[in-house]
């Protein structure tokens, strides 16, 4: 125990050293020395005593102080708190205390907040600190892990946070389910923009509020679109991260998302036509809507034209566009304000109407009207194929007639977003692969092994657990007459195996005419650039796809 201890000490300079050197060069041994997130790994001490030398409120939630016995004392300080006032604050009531300063560490805001008890159980201790603290310290470690969501999962007796990292759900930090009431209050309460709010007051038992929160980290900006809903036996909030970019900044382009130079020369095209309807279809976090602002920031068009989008919520700023955010209410979608602000639009005499989601009978009704009176639509869809499109808004009460109508439809685009392999630790197909996942590939593709590759789960120090980004598989469909009669009489299956036939490439091959969404990512695995066990997950067994041959 004694070597132990003697280690831990050699960690940091003592206070002497600390107070004999200038403040920058202590910060430096600081920042060097071991950083804590585990209280099971923490060097031995009696105790936290940072009450007991009158630590209050939020300074409680980045400062620790620690006896450590013979009236030595560590502390213990958040990754922001080194070098600032609380810090320089809590050594003088260490000293002041007839302490001796041994050790000085970073370590997480969770930790110090659970060794110093510091965020009251009940609400209302007016000494205590509040969540903001452990929220900062949440929101930054997900927006240093480039996650995509943040998950609150809050049962009775347990509470976690898990991060969407490349469409994987990974284990992040648990907490106390109490803590992670006031966390939910304190977001809702404080950091709401008020007029987001789904409704006035913050309950746990409501079945579901939405709001949005926007946040400043390191002189970025990031909107977070947060959903809470009751569960059986508790309750989730899911924080949607996005980026807030501005005008001045570099706009992504098609070529930026992962479309191939085939999709991209379609898509400009389709951008350039004056009407119809461009739906992008796609489960949530498929990236539609990066794909919509990729499209309308692109129109070479869009200064010499009024345009206006109708969003639920505005998610991205795009140029040249005025952009109308309308909170729609879950469960009251047949009287919708959304379908009601559409309307309105259509007086406003636009050019190009941008529909955030169609989502109910009234939404879509609008809409066609909007495309059958010569208005250009821009709009996403909840689909799993391109194709799928007629089948819904079928259901959702638009005639066959007007679906196969020539003017209708310009394009229906379906996409997901698969993560791209790490370079440095991504592993050969040949070595890793079963015999049988090999021959798939080799027979039923015509894909040759070298060159693709697997991911390494462990990852790399140049990677999040294998992978390094998340790039765009798509189909583009844009319907010939052959097709619209097809989807007149309703077969939408004979109409999608037509478009297929009009593949001319191999599936290692770029050119994308008449290929799926998982072929294009077959052709992206051909690259090295994905994992091919990935897209089974995505899509499903391989040795299931239809292979339909094409005109090569």
């Amino acid at each position: 125990m004694f070597e132990l201890l003697s280690r831990f000490k050699k960690a940091t300079p003592t206070c002497e050293m600390a107070e004999a050197m200038p403040l920058t060069q202590a910060i430096g041994y600081i920042r060097k020395a071991e950083k804590y997130s585990d209280r099971a790994k923490l060097y031995l001490h009696r105790e936290a005593i940072s009450k007991q030398l009158g630590i209050i409120g939020n300074d409680l939630s980045q400062a620790c102080v620690l006896d450590m016995g013979q009236r030595e004392a560590g502390l213990l300080l958040s990754e922001n708190a080194v070098g600032q006032d609380v810090h320089l604050r809590t050594r003088e009531k260490i000293l002041a205390n007839g302490y001796e300063l041994k050790m000085e560490n970073i370590a997480t805001v969770a930790l110090i907040s659970d060794l110093n008890n510091a965020i009251s159980r009940s609400g209302n201790d007016e000494k205590a600190s509040d969540v903001k603290p452990l929220i900062d310290e949440i929101l930054h470690d997900a927006i240093l892990r480039s996650a995509t969501d943040i998950h609150l999962i809050c049962r009775e007796k347990t509470a976690e946070f898990k991060f969407c990292i490349f469409d994987e759900l990974i284990a992040y930090r648990f907490y106390e389910p109490s803590v992670c009431e006031q966390i939910a209050g304190y977001l809702f309460t404080v950091m709401a923009d008020a007029r987001s709010r789904s409704q006035n007051s913050f309950s746990l038992e409501s079945n579901s509020l939405s709001y949005v929160i926007l946040y400043k980290w390191r002189d970025k900006g990031f909107k977070l679109r947060v959903k809470q809903l009751k569960a059986a036996n508790g309750w989730d909030v899911v924080i949607r991260l996005l980026p807030l970019g501005s005008y001045a900044e570099k706009k992504k382009t098609f070529a930026d998302l992962g479309f191939e130079a085939s999709q991209i020369e379609q898509l400009n095209e389709i951008v350039a036509c004056k009407i119809g309807i461009m739906a992008i279809t796609g489960p949530t976090g498929s990236g539609k809507s990066s794909t919509l602002k990729a499209a309308l920031d692109g129109d070479p068009n869009k200064k010499r034209k009024k345009r206006y989008s109708i969003e639920d919520p505005v998610e991205y700023e795009i140029e040249d566009m005025t952009q109308i955010s309308i909170q729609r209410d879950d469960h009251k979608e047949s009287v919708s304000s959304f379908s009601g602000a559409l309307k309105d639009l259509l007086r406003a005499a636009p050019k190009d109407i941008m529909v955030g989601e169609i989502r109910d009978a009234d939404t879509a009704r609008l809409t066609a009207d909007a495309v059958l009176t010569g208005h250009k639509i821009f709009t996403t869809l909840h689909t799993n194929s391109a194709m799928g499109f007629y089948g819904r808004m079928n259901r959702l009460g638009i005639d066959r007639h007007t679906l196969a109508d020539k003017q209708f439809v310009a394009a229906v685009s379906a996409q997901r977003l698969i993560a791209v392999l790490c370079e440095h630790c991504r592993k050969p197909a040949k070595e890793n692969l079963s015999s049988a996942q090999q021959t798939i590939l080799t027979e039923r593709f015509g894909l040759k092994l070298d060159g693709i590759y697997v991911r390494h789960h462990d990852g790399c120090e140049c990677c999040e657990g294998g992978v390094v980004s998340q790039t765009v598989v798509a189909e583009i469909i844009q319907p010939d007459d052959e097709m619209r009669e097809l989807i007149l009489n309703g077969r939408d299956n004979e109409a999608e195996k037509h478009w297929r036939r009009k593949r001319k490439a191999r599936f290692d091959e770029p050119d994308m005419t008449g290929k799926t969404v998982l072929e294009h990512a077959l052709y992206k695995a051909s690259q090295g650039l994905v994992d091919t066990q990935e897209i089974a997950r995505i899509f499903g067994p391989l040795h299931l796809h239809e292979v339909i041959e094409g005109t090569s």
